[in-house]
This record gives structure tokens, sequence and C-alpha cells, in this order.
């Protein structure tokens, strides 16, 4: 009876972990601190062409981008000459212009060879 009982407590312990761990809350990337300050065109000279393991410095990694916006569609933000931060907040759609000078930081989730861009997501305007 106490092998039961020993047995159902366990379950119950790991029922309990399980539950919390499933529930707990994701990361705010957003709010993190960026590991590396660089410019969109030397991100994308990075990223682009280059094999998984050259570019995995910067994968999954919160970056601060500098750059110039070649154009705004939506939520994305594209820097020359071809980086694309996901935004974080809706924004309207005169915000930035092409020309435009930002600073961005953000996840870089890697190189997109479709669309030739560099994937970045959690992205704030600093």
């Amino acid at each position: 009876m106490t092998l039961k009982r020993l047995l159902f407590a366990g379950g119950l312990v790991a029922l309990a972990i399980a539950t919390a761990l499933y529930f707990q809350p994701a990361l705010d990337r957003s709010e993190m601190d960026a590991s590396t300050a660089l410019s969109a065109d030397a991100l994308y000279e990075a990223m682009a062409g280059a094999s998984a393991d050259q570019n995995s410095s910067y994968l999954d990694q919160v970056v601060s981008i500098a750059g110039r916006v070649l154009k705004q569609d939506g939520q994305v933000l594209i820097l020359e000459p071809g980086v694309a931060c996901r935004l974080e907040a809706m924004v309207s759609e005169s915000e930035w212009k092409a020309g435009d000078e930002v600073q961005v930081k953000g996840r870089v989730l890697g190189y997109d060879d479709m669309y030739e861009e560099v994937q970045v997501d959690f992205a704030i305007v600093e």
C-alpha cells in the first residue's frame, strides 16, 4: 500500500512541475540588453551567403542594428540592404520614410534565401 502512495505522490509532484513549466511566461526579448551593436550592412554581409557555422554567432541573439530605412510595410521595417525587422508595436504607415536613419534592437532569426533578407523579430526602435 505504501508503494502505491509513494508512486501517487511522485506523480502529483511531476504533474505540478510540468504544469508550472508549461505555464511559465515567455521571455520578453524587447526588454533584453543587446549583445552586439552593428550596422545593417555588417549584419547583412555576415548572414548572407555564410554557412550555418559562420553566422551562428548572431542567430537567436538580441542585437542593436543601425541603418537606413528602405521601406515600411505594416509592422515590418526594412533596412538597407535587406534587414527585415518585425516590430513589436503597431505603428502608423507614415512613421518612417525611406532614407530615415534608425536604431533598431531585436532578435536575429536568420537569413531568408527566398527574399534575400536577414529576418529580425521582437524589434523595437531605440
